[in-house]
């Protein structure tokens, strides 16, 4: 994270389309996400920084997309952010005006990569790296004609090298590019006119927000994010972390139990969109499990998601029609504001749910229905749902308050 007055966001998002949704909106409120992109546990992380008036062009396709970067090259635009993962090359290009040109480059090892760069560096002294990236077993490379001379220099070990990170610190260099194969560490630094101040994050197992939030408050911004936890590639964006010795095999295949499990832990942890990772890489192992379909809703109805979370239990409830799956739809639709189609479905979940269990013993199924009515006005319909919930949970303190609640709403209709 390195010495900045531009403001920055920061978001998440687990498909394609809401990344490229992601970089466009904040595109229209003056943030760019054009230099910090990255890949890592089955989710993109990307960051926005405030440059208004910059137009934006992003491209996602599991073959590097040649025609499209010659198609914004030849409009005024600039690579800007190149990154792999999920099988996907992502080009983000930007109009920066101080690229006069750029070449890029696919190199089949770091040593052809390093060679390349330096080839350029003797061709022609303005020429700096201005992305690098690894994935799909191949190394990416853009130098870029900058307005004014700024050396560079390169450096690849085992560790990251911070020994020698802090030698070039001290001689003006700040760091500009940062990539792992997840073997090795890959370091540019550029010797800028003006020396920023500058700080690590490393390791980390997971994104370090609030590590990330303390050097915002001290004028830092990312500028670079890498992960190294997956042994066969990694991705390039902002700081640091990687999977820590002894952590399971990023690459390790999982089954259908795997990602259920582990999607039902992170659900009790709140994790809602770690939930909802897992429950979409279930369902696609199992398509026609309704449970799985149905979890996945539930996942994304808690996290807020209500539009996104319909299609799903449509899914499941078309697989098998179930007292819990009614009454998932029934909570979307009543986060939804639909509350009398969503009382619909709250009466046949407790249909079916005396049908399947001889009796409704849990008392959400009557609570979370009275809340359907009263939505609709049905205020003494409300208070019959509330004490039949009453009579399984008589010491609830909430439902007590909602039946007085109730009462009073009746009194003064």
């Amino acid at each position: 994270m390195t010495q900045s007055g531009a403001g920055q966001r920061t978001n998440t998002a687990y498909t394609l389309k809401e990344l490229e949704s992601y970089v466009y909106e904040q595109a229209g409120k003056g943030y760019v996400v054009g230099e910090v992109v990255c890949y890592a546990k089955d989710r993109w992380y990307a960051v926005a920084t405030q440059n208004k008036g910059v137009n934006v062009a992003f491209k996602s396709s599991e073959i590097f997309p040649r025609d499209f970067v010659l198609k914004e090259w030849e409009d005024g635009k600039h690579i800007s952010e190149v990154t792999w993962g999920n099988d996907s090359w992502i080009v983000i290009m930007t109009t920066k005006k101080i690229f006069k040109k750029q070449i890029y480059a696919f190199r089949d090892s770091w040593q052809d990569m390093e060679k390349w760069i330096k080839s350029k560096w003797d061709e022609n002294k303005n020429y700096q790296v201005t992305q690098l990236a690894y994935g799909n077993k191949k190394w990416f490379g853009v130098v870029s004609t900058n307005e004014n001379y700024e050396p560079q220099t390169l450096m690849a070990s085992e560790e990251l090298p911070t020994k020698w990170i802090q030698e070039k610190f001290n001689e003006r260099y700040n760091i500009t590019s940062v990539e792992s194969d997840g073997k090795r560490w890959y370091v540019i630094m550029t010797k800028k006119p003006a020396l920023l101040s500058e700080t690590i994050l490393i390791p980390e197992t997971d994104y370090p927000q609030e590590k990330v939030q303390k050097e915002f408050d001290k004028e830092r911004r990312i500028s670079t994010l890498v992960y190294s936890g997956n042994k066969e590639s990694a991705y390039n964006g902002n700081a640091f972390w990687k999977d820590m010795p002894g952590a399971k095999d990023a690459t390790a295949a999982k089954t259908f139990d795997d990602y259920s499990t582990s999607a039902y832990d992170k659900l009790q942890k709140k994790d809602y969109t770690g939930a909802i990772i897992d429950y979409e890489k279930a369902v696609a192992l199992k398509s026609t499990d309704h449970l799985a379909w149905n979890n996945l809703a539930w996942a994304k109805y808690l996290k807020g998601s209500c539009n996104d979370a319909l299609a799903d239990i449509n899914k499941s409830i078309a697989l098998s029609s179930t007292s819990y799956n009614n009454h998932t739809k029934a909570s979307i639709l009543k986060c939804q504001n639909k509350c009398a189609e969503a009382l619909t479905y709250f009466n046949e979940a407790v249909r079916l749910y005396r049908i399947e269990f001889g009796k409704v013993d849990k008392a959400i199924y009557y609570s979370d229905r009275a809340e359907a009515k009263r939505c609709i006005g049905n205020y003494s319909g409300a208070i019959d749902d509330v004490e039949l919930a009453l009579a399984i949970e008589p010491a609830n303190a909430a439902l007590k308050t909602k039946l007085k609640e109730l009462n009073e709403l009746a009194a003064r209709k």
